[in-house]
């Protein structure tokens, strides 16, 4: 997901559309899962797709020696500003080489659906599982699951957010179409004096 002129706006405002999510309840499912399933103490961490760096910060804070990978720079930028120590790498899931291993890596938030079916979630499934130390754990949050999805299916989900000086209203529309699931955001953003 290379940044544009739209998608690099909407990176600026992820912070504010998520910022009602339980991140420390998510954090603390992944410990948890994490502790139940691990051979030794884990200590070293990578966050695939690690977005704006708000799970990572976490990790961090509970002892991970946390590390991120993320392939938009705009989202990067804003992760290096938040975790000015951690090590955070530009690259692609698919393809990536941070010649380290982890003894987890991590890729939340439903980050693997951005790439393309099949070949595109092997290609990401194996460069993960390359960084993966020995007797450690990869967790990959789906998208969906098929029970959840339906078959045939079509969901229209709206939300916004009423701000001082800025106004976002977001629908998407989710499918289910030959066993894969579409997703299609849409976001209006104004602020005073802009129509």
């Amino acid at each position: 997901m290379e940044s544009s002129d739209g998608y690099a706006h909407s990176v600026q405002l992820y912070d504010i559309i998520y910022r009602h999510e339980d991140y420390v309840q998510e954090v603390n499912a992944l410990i948890d899962l994490i502790r139940q399933h691990e051979r030794r103490q884990s200590r070293s961490l990578l966050d695939v797709a690690c977005g704006t760096g708000n799970h990572l910060r976490l990790l961090r804070d509970a002892g991970f020696d946390g590390a991120g990978l993320e392939r938009n720079s705009d989202m990067l930028a804003i992760a290096r500003a938040k975790l000015p120590a951690a090590p955070l790498h530009q690259g692609d899931m698919r393809d990536f080489n941070l010649h380290q291993r982890f003894d987890v890596v991590t890729c939340l938030r439903s980050s693997i659906a951005y790439v393309q079916p099949e070949v595109g979630l092997r290609a990401a499934l194996a460069a993960m599982a390359r960084h993966v130390a020995p007797g450690g754990l990869l967790s990959v949050e789906p998208w969906t699951y098929p029970e959840v999805a339906g078959r045939d299916r079509v969901t229209v989900f709206g939300a916004s957010w009423d701000l001082p000086n800025l106004k976002i209203a977001h629908y998407h529309v989710s499918q289910i179409e030959d066993g894969c699931s579409l997703l299609d955001f849409h976001f209006m953003v104004a602020r005073p004096g802009e129509i």
